[in-house]
């Protein structure tokens, strides 16, 4: 069992197809028992893949304005 109250992932897939189509902060987070939110980075091999966090408390707000701008 984990003891972490807040897990940040990085290079999370969501149906690419190097990680077979599966979505994979939905497989952690039935694995963990937490909660999860996934921010889209980027469209990868005909999916997404992204940034994510996965919480032992209840998730009831998302704000993840990430944009990348030219210097």
């Amino acid at each position: 069992m984990l003891d972490a109250d807040i897990i940040a992932l990085s290079e999370v897939d969501k149906n690419t197809r190097r990680s077979g189509k599966v979505y994979q902060l939905s497989e952690l987070k039935k694995l963990t028992v937490m909660y999860g939110i996934f921010v889209k980075s980027i469209n990868f091999e005909s999916g997404e893949y992204s940034i994510a966090v996965l919480s032992r408390y209840p998730i009831s707000k998302k704000n993840a304005p990430l944009t990348l701008t030219k210097s």
